[in-house]
């Protein structure tokens, strides 16, 4: 019997879902933390043929969102960061950014090649223990969300975790839901407060939550603070690209489009 990975619950199937446009994959729910899941992953190698997703036509605006947010957060809610380490830190941008700022980041990612942040990676079986680990649209990719908080508790000193993902209201939503990006196969781990909430008390950790980034901590941290360092950001950046009219989600349906017509992402658009 399949148990659930967050509360070891028994999850309920919902219905079946076409995945990579080809796999059929069973949609459970979890009706006592409210996770969501794929059944058996079995195309995660294939999904992952490339570790940055053509589509994800919104990966520099959001890292240089989420490197303010971050600068924020470690500015006002914590007290004085040491040195913090970017799970699956993809091209490095994200650590190249918050050193720019003055953040002594460092950067580990099994499954992609470090561009930006060469000579600041980081090894977890030799490095010294760090004070926060941050993983930025990670959580939802991993088939059991105790990978990224075992790490955390493993590396850091005194547990401080950042995380972003989108969170779902409890329910399982519709297959419109962008957040399951069926096309792609990488998103197979869905999570709503309630689930968070059950892993927070699972580890003993608190949790805090704004505009979809959470942070689970081993000491508690002033949520107004928390909270005011999210905020900051986020509002004059949107205001930005509502005046200019952002071509991001433009650029991601025009690149799904290509792909499900059977095309390459790569080309001239027109």
């Amino acid at each position: 019997m399949t148990h659930c990975v967050v509360c070891d619950a028994t999850p309920q199937p919902v219905r079946r879902v076409r995945v990579l446009g080809k796999y059929d994959a069973e949609l459970l729910h979890c009706p006592s933390c409210e996770h969501i899941r794929l059944s058996d992953p079995h195309w995660l190698d294939e999904a992952y043929s490339d570790a940055i997703a053509a589509t994800d036509t919104g990966l520099v605006a959001r890292n240089l969102t989420l490197a303010e947010q971050c600068s924020r957060v470690l500015t006002e809610a914590l007290p004085t960061p040491g040195q913090c380490v970017d799970y699956a830190g993809g091209t490095g941008l994200f650590v190249r950014l918050m050193r720019d700022r003055g953040f002594d980041f460092r950067w580990w990612d099994p499954y992609c090649e470090n561009i930006h942040a060469r000579g600041f990676e980081f090894d977890p079986d030799a490095d010294d223990p760090v004070s926060v680990v941050t993983a930025f649209e990670v959580i939802e990719h991993l088939p059991d969300p105790a990978t990224l908080i075992d790490f955390t508790t493993r590396v850091c000193a005194e547990p401080v975790l950042l995380f972003s993902t989108e969170l779902h209201s409890g329910q399982p939503p519709g297959d419109d839901w962008w957040y399951y990006a069926f096309d792609l196969g990488q998103h197979i781990s869905f999570f709503s407060m309630r689930t968070l909430q059950c892993l927070a008390e699972r580890y003993g950790l608190n949790l805090l939550s704004k505009r979809g980034l959470h942070m689970l901590s081993a000491a508690a941290i002033n949520p107004r603070r928390y909270h005011r360092a999210v905020k900051h950001w986020t509002r004059h950046f949107y205001r930005v690209g509502r005046v200019r009219g952002s071509l991001t989600q433009d650029d991601h349906d025009w690149i799904l489009g290509r792909l499900r017509a059977g095309g390459q992402a790569a080309g001239k658009k027109t």
